[in-house]
């Protein structure tokens, strides 16, 4: 079956940074080209400042094998390095936990360590005791986090490697709601070599849908915008 992927022009006309990192996972049969090449590109923006990734591609690309793919490099460069890494798989809905499942039993990886958080340990939002296992992924719902999100901060930071992939992150473009601001501070959260992606189809009808994606360094510390507001004004603009 040939598989034809069109870009936006403007996009087609962008060069790509060079691409420099040496994975640990190995190109299979269960990844494209594409998508194999998606996953050294993420992974090799969120190993340097600010370590952020925005991955959307389209509708029916396979971006749940991409995230999938994300979690078992770093899982993979962890266990070879001697770290630690505690991770966070942020979704729609807890239905999607099986599609993730999925996704890393096509990779021939059926034995993922899975995380379980206690629902309300009352031992506090920093305890590790709130999770029944040190290390592996963890899987949350937005809703869950509106009342967690302090709990698994604390969890991630006490990792050698802390990574979080906000699938369906469109979720977060409403600043008001208590989703969105829960997600913001869980970014507050977390250590600042925290590693990011944020992954959607459908991330913004307008500029200050993107708000939440601190992590791309497109504002703030060393930029050409102090803040976001500055950014959407200067961008509004045109």
């Amino acid at each position: 079956m040939e598989v034809f992927m069109q870009e936006p022009d403007n996009l087609t006309a962008t060069r790509a940074p060079p691409l420099t990192y040496v994975p640990v996972l190995q190109p299979s049969a269960a990844l494209t080209a594409q998508q194999y090449e998606t996953v050294l590109r993420a992974s090799q923006a969120v190993a340097r400042p600010p370590h952020g990734f925005f991955l959307g591609d389209g509708c029916g690309t396979g971006k749940g094998r991409i995230i999938a793919a994300i979690f078992l490099e770093h899982v993979f460069r962890a266990r070879r390095d001697g770290q630690t890494l505690r991770a966070l798989w942020v979704t729609a809905n807890a239905r999607l936990k099986r599609c993730a499942e999925n996704d890393f039993e096509a990779m021939g990886i059926p034995d993922v360590e899975w995380v379980t958080v206690l629902p309300d340990s009352g031992l506090g939002d920093d305890s590790d005791e709130d999770f029944t296992q040190e290390n592996g992924v963890a899987f949350a719902t937005y809703a869950h986090l509106r009342t967690r999100h302090a709990t698994y901060a604390g969890w991630l930071r006490r990792a050698d490697v802390g990574l979080i992939i906000f699938d369906e992150s469109h979720l977060m473009k409403n600043a008001t709601t208590s989703t969105a601001k829960a997600c913001r501070a869980l970014h507050q959260q977390v250590r600042p070599d925290t590693k990011i992606i944020y992954s959607t189809a459908t991330v913004a009808s307008e500029i200050g849908h993107i708000g939440f994606m601190d992590r791309l360094g497109l504002w703030g510390n060393g930029t050409s915008f102090g803040s976001f507001a500055e950014f959407r004004s200067t961008i509004q603009r045109y």
